[in-house]
């Protein structure tokens, strides 16, 4: 999906990254919409203004989650088939449909949570640390 203007956006065709050593590459299934953030650059207040429309493909997409479709050289934490959670730092943006991360930022997840109930578990990730700091 590609933000093109304020309020507008379309979905655009572009090639999945490759897959580099320690990297997995994950085919999104949600991915949430961050209340504060992506919903002021869906409605024209671009990233502190710091980006002109078109936005990048996928962008912004903080949180998700997916399923690891590939592994990069190197990998043994991962498999294709691991239902995953990740964040928006560190790769690609989320509004993709296939997106790479280094492999400590995908986290698994079991098969008894669904990916809309998943994908913002990184959410309280921060607040449990907030807490334990």
């Amino acid at each position: 999906m590609q933000i093109t203007g304020p309020g507008r956006c379309s979905l655009v065709k572009i090639d999945p990254p490759q897959c580099r050593p320690d990297e997995v590459l994950i085919h999104m299934k949600a991915c949430t919409i961050c209340n504060q953030h992506d919903a002021a650059v869906f409605g024209g207040r671009g990233h502190g203004g710091l980006r002109d429309y078109p936005l990048e493909p996928g962008f912004p997409g903080h949180e998700g989650a997916g399923v690891v479709a590939q592994v990069g050289q190197g990998v043994t934490a991962l498999a294709p088939g691991d239902r995953v959670v990740t964040t928006g730092i560190g790769g690609p943006p989320l509004y993709a449909e296939y997106v790479t991360r280094k492999t400590g930022t995908a986290v698994k997840f079991p098969e008894s949570i669904d990916f809309v109930h998943a994908a913002p578990l990184e959410l309280f990730g921060c607040v449990h640390r907030a807490f334990t700091l």
